[in-house]
């Protein structure tokens, strides 16, 4: 349940789909953290890397596997 997140958090979940919401809960803390920043504050992978202060290597693969995936979750 989102309550227990933090409340950046909860309020980012509530600036995307249900069904975007959905998937996004089911996942870990991390990738969810990385795709919340991208979705919703739109940052690119630098930014993301720059703000979590965290290498390229952690936020890359994330960014490149799910968020499109994501992005394309509709219903």
């Amino acid at each position: 349940p989102a309550t227990g997140l933090p409340s950046w958090q909860r309020d980012a979940l509530g600036r995307v789909s249900w069904a975007q919401r959905q998937v996004l809960l089911r996942m870990d803390d991390w990738p969810r953290h990385v795709l919340l920043l991208h979705l919703v504050e739109r940052l690119s992978a630098t930014e993301i890397c720059a703000r979590l202060n965290v290498p390229h290597t952690r936020v890359k693969p994330l960014l490149s596997g799910c968020a499109a995936l994501i992005a394309a979750v509709t219903a």
